[in-house]
């Protein structure tokens, strides 16, 4: 995956121009290509989190969202370290009409719905909880849409990285808390004995300390170099796209649009032949892949309703 840096480097090189003015134009549309091409893949390739919602201190029908949701893919509600699918209802209507029945609250809700609102968007639940605090939470599952890049490639040297151990110390102070909050990401370099893949930073401890996603995958080495940059999260072989996109403009711009029109078939060429390949989730031939409506049960939780004698 190219780093923020590269990508703009590489901008740059097809246009044939590195002055700062330019730049600021193949920012804007380097930025643009990348979620347009999120866009294009919405069907097939989607990037996925999933957010806890604390109902221990804030108890209400509605709770907000993360600032990077766009759509939701599931909501449980956990109690009792169970969890308990809710059910979407997207017609305001509906839900207004759910919502008639204001004696009907307590835990686990069985329904959900994602209000839009100026500013940040909340998920509403019915029942409503009401003052029933639960220790567990709300769980969702949501398509996200990240922000543009926008933080240039920084380098750091670490004491070492420790296999299958998700903590990493620089060699001196260098981390900082913004790092986190700008949701960048890290790569050993080969060179100085790194694996060379991308880690996302999820916790800042200190200057030096960090916790990434997931345990280190490479040998135990000291004294590695490494990268700290912002991605495009794109599926894979379609990073460098967003340079030819930005490199199109910049010719249409100039009025030249032989070279502006090649650069948007390179564009429009490497999304086409991606886009199959990411038609699955995965190569199996076994499994559910359509939107056939299916029931799914078990065993270890109990219908609705039941209650023990």
């Amino acid at each position: 995956m190219l780093s923020w840096s590269t990508l703009q480097s590489e901008a740059q090189n097809l246009v044939g121009d590195t002055t700062s003015a330019v730049l600021t134009a193949l920012k804007r549309d380097l930025n643009i290509a990348i979620r347009d091409i999120r866009t294009r893949f919405k069907g097939s390739y989607v990037l996925e989190d999933e957010y806890t919602v604390s109902t221990t201190t804030t108890i209400g029908q509605y709770y907000p969202l993360p600032a990077d949701f766009f759509k939701l893919k599931a909501a449980s509600w956990k109690l009792s370290n169970v969890k308990y699918p809710l059910i979407e209802v997207q017609n305001p209507l509906i839900w207004e009409q759910l919502n008639q029945d204001t004696a009907n609250t307590g835990t686990p809700p069985t329904h959900c719905y994602i209000r839009h609102r100026a500013g940040r968007d909340d998920i509403g639940l019915y029942p409503n909880p009401g003052s029933n605090s639960d220790t567990n939470g709300l769980l969702i599952y949501y398509i996200i849409d990240p922000p543009d890049l926008s933080v240039d490639d920084s380098t750091l040297t670490v004491a070492g990285f420790t296999n299958d151990y998700e903590t990493v110390t620089p060699a001196a102070a260098g981390f900082t808390s913004v790092m986190i909050d700008d949701k960048r990401w890290l790569k050993p370099d080969p060179a100085t004995g790194g694996d060379g893949n991308w880690y996302r930073m999820t916790t800042f401890t200190s200057t030096s300390s960090i916790e990434l996603d997931r345990k280190y995958e490479g040998l135990t080495d000291a004294s590695v170099s490494l990268t700290v940059a912002q991605i495009p999260l794109l599926p894979k072989n379609t990073d460098h796209l967003p340079a030819y996109f930005a490199a199109a403009h910049f010719f249409f711009r100039k009025r030249d649009f032989a070279k502006g029109n090649d650069m948007l078939n390179f564009y429009e060429k490497g999304i086409a032949q991606n886009v199959g390949i990411w038609n699955r989730k995965s190569t199996q031939q076994v499994g559910r892949h359509g939107r056939g409506s299916f029931r799914l049960s078990n065993p270890n939780v109990p219908p609705r309703g039941m209650t023990s004698s």
